[in-house]
């Protein structure tokens, strides 16, 4: 984990470097942006299906970076499994039938700094809410393309300290709002 952490400081700093040192077009400062996105993907650890689906809300603080606050709602598919049991001696097995779905909502914040070609690289950290109530502490590194003016798609890595199991490699894909 450590290793991680350290991994994602030296790309948001190698990021924001090669963004000061680019030729900067005129500043758009302050503008607001509000995205809705679908993201499908695995679990790293066991290849579980994860679907999620999230807004993001971005603001711009120089022509080439904005700062995102994101939220949403993220649905790992588990395997199904039987257990059976004898109620009492003598009688019948009772047989019965569990799925263990894991829900979470993760809600972070970051930073967006846009690359030559319409591409960006993106990382945050915030934390991810169990529907049971945990939490834990949540890191996320991206690396996107705009395809349109309003159509956005990247893969991004979200690693939980807490949820292991729920770590990810999604396939983001947004569409601007406004």
């Amino acid at each position: 984990m450590k290793l991680f952490s350290k991994i994602t400081l030296f790309l948001l700093l190698a990021m924001l470097t090669a963004v000061h040192a680019q030729t900067s077009e005129p500043a758009k400062k302050g503008i607001w942006t509000f995205s809705a996105a679908i993201s499908p993907g695995i679990s790293l650890q066991d290849g579980r299906l994860v679907i999620g689906a999230d807004f993001q809300v971005s603001r711009s603080i120089s022509d080439k970076v904005s700062v995102t606050l994101e939220g949403g709602f993220t649905h790992f598919r588990q395997d199904s499994f039987r257990s059976s049991y004898i109620p009492a001696p003598g009688a019948a097995p009772v047989e019965q039938h569990y799925r263990r779905d894991q829900n979470l909502i993760p809600i972070t914040v970051g930073l967006k700094a846009l690359l030559p070609n319409s591409y960006y690289i993106a990382g945050g950290a915030g934390i991810g809410i169990d529907i049971n109530g945990n939490s834990s502490r949540l890191l996320l590194i991206a690396v996107g393309k705009k395809i349109t003016e309003r159509l956005d798609i990247e893969i991004k890595y979200e690693n939980y300290r807490v949820f292991s199991s729920a770590d990810q490699l999604a396939v983001r894909v947004a569409y601007r709002l406004f």
